[in-house]
């Protein structure tokens, strides 16, 4: 799967894609199609769309797909007003535990988004 998502950032770089349907991939697609949507969200900030982000997160179908939500929405921390920023450190702690345990990149990759959140927004 690391292959399909270092293609998808090459392809997005180098061909204009609609975000409608880098979207649709995410929100209907196969697995693969998923991840590959991800993946192009994380190479094209034109293409970034924080909800749609969350929900994969929260309702992912594989670890693999939700470690590469939560690292796109790492990427779009400086962009988010508070209330986005509220919402993803929820989602994030929602997830700890029941979805994840803290020997994996994803609680690593969780702590991360957290201690930047917290610096953006003074919250925990």
């Amino acid at each position: 799967m690391e292959e399909v998502v270092s293609r998808a950032r090459r392809l997005s770089e180098e061909e204009p894609f609609e975000s409608a349907d880098v979207l649709r991939w995410l929100r209907e697609g196969s697995d693969e199609e998923r991840v590959t949507a991800l993946a192009m969200m994380q190479a094209s900030r034109e293409l970034q769309n924080f909800e749609a982000a969350l929900a994969a997160i929260e309702h992912s179908r594989s670890p693999f797909e939700q470690y590469h939500a939560m690292l796109l929405t790492a990427l779009m921390i400086d962009d988010l007003d508070a209330t986005q920023l509220r919402r993803l450190a929820d989602v994030i702690k929602s997830q700890r535990g029941p979805r994840f345990r803290r020997d994996s990149d994803r609680w690593r990759l969780s702590e991360d988004i957290l201690q930047r959140v917290n610096g953006r927004s003074g919250t925990q």
